[in-house]
């Protein structure tokens, strides 16, 4: 197929970009829309306001039927990239954080899924292959690892058999900015979708949902290779977060992070170790703990069973384990 961009979506990018400043370059709207966004204010948001947090590798899929989800929102994409994908007509919504160009036909069948779901309805005739595409992520990192994942991504979209119109495009010099030592930086780390009106907005969150330590684990220490990522985190019909029972990976000497200094780790353990947000060591040596204190976590986590961790929301807004949750 092909990926639309121009104030219209009538402006055909039929081959992959060599960089992301050409691509930038070709449209002039892509500046003026990400300059916009721009202006907006950096909203902080809550669970009450019926929020659900997707972290790195994982997917959320809903619509503004879902009586228990107004807003999708991720953060701390430094190299990685944040993709809202939205279907006009049902207002079907997704949204990914992709730390790799890999599972984007994971995220557009279960997208189209839930899209052929909601327009089940006598006489509707609706083309599930049309989608707006919002990208937010990803700068002029040093080492270039944003850029290859922004070309990778851009490819993916150009070949796919959907169709794409590029709303919005915060990636590579429209997402840079630099600190007072000329390092660059993100200017934006974050953003969230309204489901009901489709309005993308940057976004900061007080919190990341349920079992955040666990989601790290199996976002950097899963060794079930036959989960796919990113992962499928909600099911919109039940309203249920679910997270499938995964092996953690050990390394010999894995314990001895949790002392590592914290430059060490940033060094070792980040694609942009100059820029991550100031939680980002703290986050991980908590992970690194869970791995070393688990080594059987099917047991001590997942009380044995092979059955997925079930979260919904209480009457509080919280999201409350619905299974046993040992660890």
């Amino acid at each position: 197929m092909v990926l639309f961009v121009g104030h219209g979506g009538n402006i055909p990018v039929m081959s992959a970009p060599s960089t992301v400043q050409d691509f930038l370059k070709s449209s002039r709207c892509l500046a003026q829309v990400a300059s916009q966004f721009k202006d907006n204010p950096i909203h902080k948001l809550t669970q009450d306001q019926g929020l659900l947090y997707v972290h790195q590798a994982e997917f959320a899929v809903t619509h503004p039927g879902d009586p228990r989800v107004q807003l999708m929102g991720s953060e701390d994409a430094t190299t990685c990239h944040i993709i809202i994908l939205r279907h006009a007509k049902t207002r079907v919504t997704a949204l990914a954080h992709m730390d790799s160009c890999q599972g984007l036909d994971l995220v557009m069948n279960r997208a189209t899924e839930v899209a052929q779901s909601v327009s089940r309805e006598p006489g509707v005739d609706v083309d599930l292959k049309d989608w707006d595409l919002f990208m937010v992520g990803g700068f002029e990192d040093q080492l270039g690892n944003s850029e290859v994942l922004s070309l990778n991504l851009l490819e993916d979209f150009i070949q796919s058999e959907y169709r794409f119109t590029l709303k919005l495009c915060v990636i590579g010099s429209l997402n840079t900015s630099y600190d007072p030592n000329f390092h660059p930086k993100p200017i934006f780390y974050g953003c969230a979708v309204n489901l009901t009106t489709g309005d993308v907005f940057p976004a900061t969150f007080e919190d990341h949902g349920p079992v955040d330590i666990l989601r790290h684990c199996r976002t950097s220490f899963n060794s079930d290779r036959s989960q796919k990522r990113p992962y499928d985190l909600y099911d919109c019909v039940s309203g249920e977060i679910r997270i499938q029972p995964f092996p953690f990976t050990y390394y010999p000497g894995l314990e001895l992070w949790m002392k590592a200094p914290s430059q060490a780790i940033l060094d070792n353990m980040s694609s942009s170790p100059k820029v991550e947000p100031p939680y980002f060591v703290s986050k991980l040596k908590k992970t690194i703990q869970m791995v070393v204190e688990h080594p059987n976590p099917y047991k001590s986590i997942f009380s044995g069973s092979s059955k997925p961790l079930v979260f919904s929301l209480n009457d509080c807004s919280q999201w409350v384990c619905k299974s046993s949750l040992t660890g």
